[in-house]
C-alpha cells in the first residue's frame, strides 16, 4: 500500500519546477533519459520535463553491458535529436462566447489563462484541453468553436503560425453527442484527469471516478439507444486497460515506475 502513497507520487521539493520556469524563459526544453539501477525519486525530477515541454523516457534496472538496454536507450536518444521539431513556440487557444476552458494537459508551461509555452514542439507531443459552458443554466449559442495557434520558429529559421479551427452544433440530445464520441480520445482525457486525483488524494480514488465515468457513459448510450456505435463500443475496452496498467493499479507497482507510466 505504501506505494501508492501520495506523499511518494508528488515532487519532495519545487526546486526542478522551478528550474523548468526558468528553462522556458529562455526557450529551453529538457528531454530526460533516466538510466537506473534503483530508486531515483522520478516524482521529484519529472516537473523539469513536464514543464519545459520535453517528455521523460525511464530504464529501471538500467545495464549499460545488456545489448537491449543499450539499444532502447540509442533508438530513443537518435528518435529525439532527429525529429522534426518547432522552436520558441506558444500556444493560444480561444473558445466562443458562453462557454471557458477548464483544464490543460500535456508537456508545457500554462504562462497566461490562454496561453501555454512549449519551448520545444514536434509532432509526438498532445495537448488536451477541457471546455465547460460559462454559464451552465444559460442556452448556448446554436454553433461553437475552438480555436488553436501556435507560434514556431521552424528549423530554416523562418517563423510560423498554424491555426486550427473546430466548430460544433449544439444540441440538448445526449444520443447526438454521444454518436460522434471518439475513444481513445475520451480515454486520454479521463487518464489525465485520473493522474490528477491520484497525486491529490488516493488512487482508488481515482480508479472509482474511472469506473463511474465508464459507467455513465455506457447507460447514457443504452438509454439514448446508439449502442451500435462502433466508438462506444471501444470506451469500456480502453477503461479497462487503463484500470489493469500499471500508471493506476492499486498496488505492487514502484512510484518510480507508476510516475514514468504517468510521462508516457
Amino acid at each position: 500500500r505504501m506505494y501508492a502513497s501520495p506523499e511518494l507520487l508528488n515532487p519532495a521539493e519545487p526546486s526542478w519546477k522551478r528550474m523548468a520556469l526558468d528553462l522556458t524563459k529562455h526557450q529551453i526544453g529538457v528531454e530526460m533519459f533516466m538510466a537506473a539501477q534503483s530508486a531515483c525519486d522520478l516524482a521529484t525530477m519529472a516537473p523539469l520535463a513536464q514543464h519545459s515541454g520535453g517528455d521523460l523516457k525511464f530504464y529501471p534496472g538500467f545495464f549499460g553491458g545488456r545489448e537491449c538496454d543499450r539499444e532502447r536507450l540509442r533508438e530513443d536518444i537518435q528518435q529525439t535529436i532527429c525529429r522534426n521539431m518547432g522552436w520558441e513556440a506558444v500556444m493560444r487557444i480561444r473558445v466562443s462566447r458562453g462557454w471557458r476552458l477548464t483544464h490543460f494537459f500535456g508537456n508545457l508551461y500554462k504562462h497566461e489563462r490562454d496561453l501555454l509555452v512549449v519551448p520545444n514542439v514536434h509532432e509526438g507531443q498532445n495537448v488536451s484541453v477541457t471546455v465547460e459552458l460559462a454559464d451552465p443554466q444559460q442556452k448556448p449559442e446554436p454553433i461553437w468553436c475552438v480555436q488553436c495557434a501556435l507560434l514556431y520558429t521552424n528549423s530554416d529559421n523562418e517563423r510560423r503560425i498554424r491555426v486550427h479551427t473546430v466548430s460544433g452544433i449544439t444540441t440538448n440530445s445526449p444520443g447526438d453527442v454521444l454518436s460522434t464520441v471518439n475513444a481513445q480520445e475520451i480515454a486520454t482525457t479521463v487518464s489525465n484527469v485520473c493522474i490528477d486525483l491520484c497525486q491529490q488524494a488516493k488512487i482508488v480514488d481515482a480508479r472509482n471516478f474511472m469506473q463511474t465515468t465508464c459507467q455513465h457513459i455506457m447507460t447514457a448510450a443504452n438509454q439514448a439507444g446508439v449502442t451500435e456505435n462502433e466508438q462506444l463500443k471501444e470506451i469500456p475496452r480502453f477503461f479497462m486497460g487503463m484500470l489493469k496498467c500499471k500508471a493506476f493499479m492499486e498496488r505492487d507497482v514502484l512510484p518510480d515506475i507508476r510516475i514514468a507510466e504517468w510521462c508516457r
